[in-house]
């Protein structure tokens, strides 16, 4: 089932769940609302059963409704107030955001939040699923976040009961990141190399098989994170100095930093980056090619995360 309402005029909000699947809060305090793209997909497994029903027509009373579950996909322009994203993703409350050695994720509650009549999509149990951040000149950072999510309601009506008090959702503002703010960048140690033309940062997380989270219930009891991992890509503009080409010094077993910086004017979000390339595509200048791109798996160490985002 896909999301079958549309336009543009929704908007989306967040709340982080006390339980799995559960928000005790004050639905009248909205501390993250986005007016970001959003698609809730509710899905439904069916189960056949061996009815007779006398009929060549197939019938509602030979398939029952199965397990429940969904996904919520967000995506949009990158800012300051996506920050609840890093903290779902590390399962980390504040800064420096790094990836934390617990098997039980974060999960929030989501609403698609239509304004003009007040119903939407409410999503419960959303456990982040994946995060990707990219770039490229000229242009905003973009993010798309996908979310697992336990129990999907549609025509929710969020101007009765537990969100009469909703909150004036109206007033929100959004300063997106800009590539071009981009500053303190480093690649791979190498001081030479101090800008790049675009990257792609992926974020992902498995956990375990949903025959484990369901235990004699229709919905999700709990979901159990297995592992983490990762990969960042850029491309940056070819050079040569007195030590040679960079591209000659980069394939070995040793794990290499990257670091750079986004700004809105306000906020200062400073991402580090360890792991071991895993694909470079060198310059060739006698070909007319000038850029080196190369793309690096996330891989800590006894002294360095993996990841590491300090907010300033």
């Amino acid at each position: 089932m896909s999301n079958y309402r549309y336009g543009n005029d929704y908007l989306v909000t967040a709340f982080k769940e006390t339980t799995y699947g559960d928000y005790t809060g004050d639905y009248s305090v909205v501390a993250t609302i986005l007016p970001d793209a959003a698609e809730f997909k509710p899905q439904q497994e069916a189960i056949e059963i061996k009815s007779k029903t006398g009929s060549v027509v197939p019938q509602g009373s030979e398939v029952l409704a199965g397990k429940s579950s969904g996904t919520v996909t967000i995506k949009g322009e990158l800012s300051h107030k996506h920050l609840w994203l890093l903290a779902a993703f590390c399962g980390d409350s504040s800064s420096p955001y790094e990836i934390q050695n617990s098997w039980t994720p974060w999960s929030h509650e989501l609403h698609q939040y239509f304004l003009t009549d007040d119903k939407g999509f409410r999503a419960t149990g959303c456990v982040l699923e994946s995060l990707k951040l990219s770039g490229e000149s000229g242009s905003t950072i973009q993010y798309e976040a996908v979310f697992r999510a336990r129990e999907i309601i549609s025509e929710v009506d969020f101007n009765a009961g537990d969100f009469v008090d909703y909150g004036n959702l109206l007033n929100w503002s959004n300063t997106p990141f800009l590539f071009g703010d981009i500053v303190s960048v480093n690649l791979l140690d190498n001081n030479d190399y101090a800008t790049f033309n675009r990257f792609n940062l992926n974020l992902n997380r498995s956990f375990a098989n949903d025959d484990l989270s369901y235990q004699n219930a229709m919905k999700r009891n709990s979901d159990l994170l297995t592992g983490v991992s990762g990969s960042f890509g850029f491309e940056t503009n070819y050079f040569n100095n007195s030590s040679g080409l960079f591209e000659d010094q980069l394939l070995h077993s040793a794990i290499k930093r990257i670091q750079f910086s986004l700004k809105d004017g306000t906020n200062t979000w400073l991402v580090t980056l360890y792991g071991k390339l895993s694909e470079v595509s060198p310059a060739d200048p006698d070909r007319q090619i000038f850029v080196l791109a190369a793309e690096m798996r996330l891989a800590g160490d006894s002294t360095n995360q993996p990841l590491s985002i300090i907010v300033s």
